[in-house]
């Protein structure tokens, strides 16, 4: 991190951890803040408003260049919370970097709209980008947090229903076990600005009593062989830290081509900035290694 990113990092998490706080999903939202009303231009992408299957997002073309895939992404907070906008920094610096045109879906959100919702918004956005034309093969599918489970578990049912698997996925601090059985959940506990009380809010509001063992609401406990390979990143003091390790380890016994990096002293959402902060540059660094990797392996 930076010297200005660290000061920052710690601040929140001193704040996060303060005792006696309540939390609620109103408190969560406002806490995020309304999506901007202004703008919000990532460097060499055009922002466009947009749906795909009947979901509302919005559309990242590249100025210059012509895209060689889709990359269609899902957006993190805890599925309460989060837009699209909220996170154009990350995924319209992604698509940019791979130069992919991109897709961020704005995905119904719990408690409005508990599981299965975020995936089967997910799953119809998909079908959508087939029908219309794009090669499986030049698909890829993105989330942060939340919206890492939500990719993880569209490209499972996508699996489960035939469909053609996508080229790869990325998950960034993906949050897939709704169980909360994390050893991280305890040994990071004060070290992170996320708390077991907002994971524990964001998975009783996405269950809204379903059994949190499913393998689509906790892709942790899922069958992931057929999957197509998989980029993780994780930063080192992040709460969710354990899901991803764990995540790994089951692809890999699955079979499934995994790259996990778990960044040094990085808290949860450490490279939302994109390209804005060093550690965002550096994520995007070690996304585009293994992107170019990947495509001379195959």
């Amino acid at each position: 991190m930076s010297l200005r990113g660290r000061a920052t990092t710690e601040l929140l998490v001193r704040l996060a951890n303060r005792p006696g706080q309540t939390l609620t999903v109103d408190g969560l939202r406002s806490l995020l803040g309304p999506p901007s009303t202004k703008d919000d231009a990532v460097k060499g992408v055009r922002v466009l408003p947009t749906e795909l299957g009947g979901v509302p997002a919005e559309r990242y073309e590249l100025v210059s260049g012509t895209a060689t895939g889709e990359l269609l992404a899902f957006h993190g907070g805890g599925y309460i919370a989060g837009t699209a906008q909220h996170f154009r920094s990350l995924f319209a610096a992604l698509a940019r970097t791979l130069g992919l045109r991109g897709t961020s879906l704005d995905y119904r959100l719990a408690p409005e709209h508990p599981f299965p919702a975020p995936i089967e918004d997910g799953l119809a956005a998909y079908r959508a980008l087939l029908h219309s034309g794009a090669p499986p093969a030049s698909v890829v599918l993105a989330g942060e947090s939340a919206g890492g489970g939500a990719a993880l578990s569209t490209a499972i049912a996508a699996r489960d229903e035939g469909l053609p698997a996508p080229r790869a996925l990325i998950l960034y601090w993906p949050f897939v076990d709704c169980t909360l059985s994390g050893e991280s959940l305890v040994s990071n506990a004060g070290r992170d600005f996320l708390t077991r009380d907002l994971v524990e809010l964001s998975a009783s509001s996405f269950l809204a009593g379903h059994d949190a063992h499913d393998p689509l609401a906790s892709p942790i406990f899922a069958d992931l062989s057929g999957l197509p390979p998989i980029h993780l990143q994780v930063g080192e003091r992040d709460l969710l830290r354990s899901d991803a390790e764990r995540l790994a380890d089951h692809l890999q016994e699955a079979g499934v081509s995994v790259e996990l990096h778990v960044v040094s002293n990085a808290v949860h959402g450490f490279a939302t900035s994109g390209d804005g902060l060093p550690e965002g540059r550096q994520s995007l660094a070690l996304v585009s290694r293994w992107w170019r990797d990947s495509a001379s392996a195959g």
